[in-house]
């Protein structure tokens, strides 16, 4: 008697089933960078944690902003190795929404680029949960191909200085 070899459409139905059972994979289209919405509430979480914030000052109409956001910040989200390292959060400039600011009152996006003059997008700040600058600014994307760096970089040097790692004067 000859054994009977299982079909396609049985080995399709078995694979199916083997792989309704494995987890999702996030992918950086699934991720927002988060708007900055409340800097009181982040500056706190910033104590709490020992953590830094890296904060992008972007535009609706820059195009270097969206390439930023999809090639470098996204993924840095979802990778999760930051996670524990930096708050990330984005506020655009010409957006209409506003910003609890660290002494409660309210403020526009604009008005806090106005603070950290940048005057340009994108700009990428590194700030300790009292808002001052403790590394250096990613101002522009002048190459691609570093530009990572350059992020990683401003985070180590701000991670630094919010640990007490780097004495304070020259983090500023």
């Amino acid at each position: 008697m000859m054994k009977r070899q299982p079909t396609i459409p049985a080995f399709l139905a078995a694979l199916l089933l083997a792989l309704a059972g494995l987890p999702a994979v996030a992918t950086a289209a699934d991720v927002e960078v988060p708007e900055l919405e409340d800097l009181e509430q982040d500056a706190r979480i910033m104590r709490k944690r020992e953590m830094p914030m890296m904060l992008v000052f972007s535009a609706q109409f820059c195009e270097y902003c969206r390439l930023v956001e999809s090639d470098f910040l996204e993924p840095m989200i979802l990778s999760g190795e930051y996670e524990d390292r930096i708050l990330i959060r984005e506020t655009t400039t010409d957006g209409h929404g506003l910003i609890h600011d660290l002494d409660g009152e309210t403020i526009t996006p604009d008005d806090l680029a106005d603070r950290y003059n940048a005057w340009m997008t994108p700009v990428v700040v590194f700030i300790d949960a009292e808002g001052e600058e403790v590394a250096e600014r990613v101002v522009g994307m002048t190459n691609y191909d570093f530009y990572g760096g350059f992020l990683d970089k401003g985070i180590d040097r701000a991670v630094a200085c919010v640990k007490g790692e780097i004495d304070a004067p020259e983090c500023r």
